[in-house]
C-alpha cells in the first residue's frame, strides 16, 4: 500500500509540476525552467543515485571529511553532509547549471556544503564539457552532446592536498580512469567510485581496482554494484594490523 501511495504522490507531484520534491528525508529543487524534466522524473522514481546514497550512509562517519566529485544536483553531497556536517564536504560539479541546482539543494536543506564550478582531472586546465539536453546525467569531458561548454579543472592532487579528504565519492562519467591513478591516497579511508564500463577495456577497469588494493584497499561487495554499462564500488582501508598478518 505504501509504495502504492507513493507512485500516486509521484504522479501528482508531476501533474502539477511542484516547484519542489520531497527525496530521502530533503527537499530538493523540482520542477522549473532550468531543470531538465528528466532529472525531477528521476527524483521522483525514488531510486535516484541509490548505490552512491546507500554507500554513503554505510561508510561516512561523523567528522570525516568528504570530497564529492561530480555532485550533479547534490544529493549525494546532501546525504554526505546530513552525517559528516556541511563544513566538512565539498561538492565538484562542472556543468554550471547543475552546479545552480545543487546550491539551490544546499540551501534549501540549509547544509552550506562548499561549492566548487569545476571538473576535476589528472593535471590543472580546462576542459569541453558535453552535456544532454534532456538529462544532466552523463554530462562528461570529451562527449558526443551538442551542447558543449568550456569549464575548469582542478588537479587531483591539488584538491587532496587543499580539502585532505578522508572519503572520496568519484562520479566522473569516465574521468575516474584519470583521476584515481593520480589520486594521492595516503591519508584516505574510504573511496566510492562510479566505473563505466561502456566502451573501455576491461583491462583498464581491473587496472584501476589492482591500484586501488596496491594503495591498501578492499573491496566491499556488500555495498558494491554490479552492471554491464556501470557498476558503483566501494573500497576501504585494510587495518594496518589486518594488512600485516
Amino acid at each position: 500500500m505504501s509504495a502504492l501511495l507513493d507512485r500516486l504522490r509521484a504522479r501528482l507531484r508531476r501533474l502539477l509540476r511542484a516547484p519542489t520534491v520531497p527525496f530521502d528525508g530533503f527537499t530538493l529543487v523540482g520542477y522549473r525552467a532550468d531543470v531538465p524534466k528528466g532529472m525531477i522524473h528521476a527524483l521522483l522514481a525514488g531510486d535516484y543515485e541509490g548505490p552512491e546514497r546507500n554507500a554513503i550512509k554505510a561508510v561516512v562517519r561523523p567528522g570525516d571529511r568528504v570530497v564529492d566529485i561530480g555532485a550533479c544536483m547534490g544529493v549525494v553531497s546532501l546525504t554526505a553532509a546530513r552525517v559528516a556536517g556541511a563544513d566538512n564536504v565539498v561538492a565538484f560539479e562542472p556543468n554550471p547549471a547543475a552546479a545552480a541546482v545543487a546550491a539551490d539543494n544546499f540551501a534549501l536543506n540549509r547544509l552550506p556544503v562548499r561549492l566548487e564550478r569545476a571538473a576535476v582531472g589528472a593535471q590543472a586546465g580546462t576542459a569541453t564539457l558535453a552535456i544532454g539536453d534532456g538529462s544532466w546525467l552523463g554530462a562528461s569531458i570529451g562527449g558526443n552532446y551538442q551542447t558543449t561548454v568550456e569549464v575548469p579543472v582542478r588537479a587531483i592532487a591539488e584538491v587532496i592536498a587543499a580539502y585532505q579528504p578522508t572519503v572520496l565519492v568519484l562520479d566522473a562519467e569516465g574521468m575516474e580512469t584519470d583521476i584515481l591513478p593520480a589520486c594521492p591516497m595516503q591519508r584516505l579511508r574510504a573511496v566510492v567510485a562510479e566505473f563505466h564500463l561502456a566502451g573501455v577495456d576491461p583491462a583498464v577497469i581491473d587496472g584501476l581496482r589492482h591500484h586501488l588494493g596496491a594503495q591498501g584497499f578492499a573491496r566491499d561487495t556488500a555495498l558494491s554494484t554490479s552492471g554491464t554499462m556501470v557498476c558503483t564500488e566501494v573500497w576501504t582501508r585494510i587495518p594496518a594490523a589486518a594488512a600485516t598478518a
